[in-house]
């Protein structure tokens, strides 16, 4: 197979050549033997008409529904936080049963006797605290529920007796509700 050559262009000899060349260039002049410029296809729009009848696109414009979705995610997260939020305001609000340790005694190697001291927001309703007795290492070696039954005054001191396992040095009060367990009897006050 015979190979093309190319045909020689003229060469350009002195200074003064060049700079006619190049202006004639610039003004679109043709030099024979020179191939013409290439011009860059104009730039489509990504919305042009000529777009949109090759690649099928609708008049519709398509950020607008991603904005959309946008929106739409961000006011649904919002909802979400606020609703946990407000829950978990509303479960740690001031609780309608607090009580206090008022001290303790008669400690024993298998039980220990405390006063708790339970204020109660209504007192139709019972309510119950969870007590623990703890060694010197404060290890918790018992526990106890103590009830209070509906009635009484809205202040109560219990004497509660705390079995142990092992001899306790101190109780402590693990928390307090009115809001009952199955397995635990709300009809009447612990006192030991």
């Amino acid at each position: 197979m015979a190979s093309r050559r190319r045909p020689a262009r003229p060469a350009a000899e002195t200074l003064d050549d060049i700079t006619a060349i190049q202006q004639r260039l610039a003004h679109g002049v043709q030099l024979p033997g020179i191939p013409a410029p290439r011009t860059a296809a104009p730039r489509m729009d990504a919305m042009s008409p000529q777009n949109k009848a090759s690649y099928g696109a609708s008049d519709q414009n398509t950020r607008g529904v991603s904005g959309k979705f946008l929106v739409i995610g961000i006011v649904g997260v919002l909802i979400v936080a606020g609703v946990f939020i407000w829950s978990q305001w509303r479960n740690s609000s001031d609780a309608d049963v607090t009580a206090s340790v008022a001290g303790f005694s008669d400690n024993e190697d298998d039980s220990i006797m405390m006063n708790l001291d339970v204020t109660r927001d209504d007192t139709s309703k019972p309510a119950y605290c969870i007590v623990t007795a703890m060694n010197f290492d404060k290890a918790e070696v018992g526990r106890r529920e103590a009830v209070v039954a509906a009635g009484g005054n809205e202040n109560t001191r219990l004497q509660i007796k705390v079995p142990t396992r092992e001899q306790a040095v101190a109780t402590d009060l693990y928390g307090c509700s009115s809001v009952f367990p199955s397995y635990l009897d709300d009809s009447t006050t612990t006192e030991d």
